[in-house]
């Protein structure tokens, strides 16, 4: 998490601020920018249960892309705050910074806007670190709801299997590729949890307004707290006890002296 130190960009909803930081680093050493709500790890400070959506865009390198997410984030709080929807969006605006900057040293080499959940190569993987961090941050921030947004001449929406009740309100086809970010972290257990609810929304700029209404009228009956932050709860919620049961069945009850020889 930021500490008190960190940057802060405005927020365009009240006078509580984003939290600027990073949620992983591309292959040329860059970071990947992430704007924190102040409730995004914890209860919100208003006492009311919030949506913890997260926005993500230009996973395809496109700055068509990244100017379409940065009217979504400019626009989607107020309007939730307007609607009496307590949404605690946290964004990663440029999810592709190398491309979109120009840093790119292979245009033909894979980039983060396909090959989910990656499988192996968490540490120090050379190829496409971009997935790894993109894939582990989200799934274990464990949001109620990812939103991916891309440019597009025409809006449309596409809702993953573990948004199939706002995938209706919104007349949503299928995520898909299936190796997408939004079909895959619907599925199965990311990161060891359980599906988040995904969207992806394709529009032009002088759609988006209208496209966020109809989500936010659907938001706060469609969306509650997902899987795999009901998972998450979970593992905070257990005793001592509990913890040492689990740790017992790994490791065993009987630990070896640690021996430390001097080098």
């Amino acid at each position: 998490m930021p500490d008190s130190n960190t940057p802060r960009s405005p927020r365009p909803d009240s006078d509580l601020q984003w939290s600027l930081d990073a949620c992983g680093v591309t292959r040329s050493g860059a970071a990947i920018p992430a704007l924190i709500h102040p409730d995004m790890y914890g209860p919100s400070s208003s006492g009311i249960p919030g949506i913890r959506a997260v926005l993500i865009g230009g996973l395809s390198g496109r700055t068509e892309d990244v100017d379409a997410t940065r009217h979504v984030a400019e626009q989607l709080p107020q309007m939730a705050r307007e609607a009496g929807v307590e949404l605690i969006l946290s964004v990663i605006p440029v999810a592709n910074p190398d491309k979109v900057s120009g840093d790119a040293t292979d245009d033909n080499s894979p980039y983060p806007s396909t090959g989910y959940p990656p499988e192996d190569g968490f540490f120090g993987d050379l190829d496409n670190p971009e997935v790894r961090y993109l894939w582990r941050w989200i799934s274990l921030s464990a949001p109620d709801l990812v939103v991916e947004v891309e440019y597009g001449e025409s809006a449309r929406w596409h809702a993953n299997a573990a948004a199939t009740p706002v995938g209706v309100a919104m007349n949503a086809i299928s995520a898909s590729p299936e190796d997408s970010l939004i079909a895959a972290i619907g599925r199965d257990k990311p990161s060891g949890l359980a599906p988040i609810p995904g969207l992806r929304l394709t529009t032009s700029e002088a759609e988006t307004e209208a496209e966020l209404k109809k989500l936010v009228s659907v938001l706060g009956t469609t969306i509650s707290r997902s899987p795999a932050r009901r998972a998450l709860e979970a593992r905070r919620d257990r005793s001592p006890m509990e913890i040492a049961r689990l740790l017992g069945r790994t490791y065993g009850k009987m630990l070896d002296p640690v021996i430390y020889t001097q080098g």
